[in-house]
């Protein structure tokens, strides 16, 4: 087995490899952690485990487009690394704090 696992599959290899048929995996023992499911629950496994991009989050946040004046923009641009978490964290920090507010984008930065 050493020399087996030792193995390199090369690319002309992958030829050589027999697509799995849906009747190959009607025929398959369906396992998640070791625990045998249904070939249902085990395709559902399967294609969100290939499923391409980020998994769905529970609150996504959502585009939108605003206003700002150059002056408020250059305050948050002053700060690359963090202008754009702190532009999202800003509004709902200060709106936790109480219902009047003034916004001042350097002080949220320095606080």
């Amino acid at each position: 087995m050493a020399k087996v696992d030792a193995h390199v599959i090369q690319p002309e290899e992958y030829d050589e490899i027999p697509e799995v048929t849906d009747n190959d995996l009607a025929r398959a023992v369906w396992r998640i952690g070791g625990h045998i499911v249904s070939e249902q629950e085990g395709r559902a496994a399967m294609a969100a485990a290939i499923r391409p991009g980020r998994p769905p989050a529970s609150n996504p946040k959502r585009a939108v487009s605003i206003r700002l004046s150059p002056d408020v923009l250059d305050a948050f641009r002053a700060y690359p690394e963090t202008s754009f978490s702190l532009l999202s964290s800003t509004p709902i920090t200060r709106l936790r704090s109480g219902p009047r507010f003034k916004i001042s984008p350097v002080a949220a930065m320095t606080e």
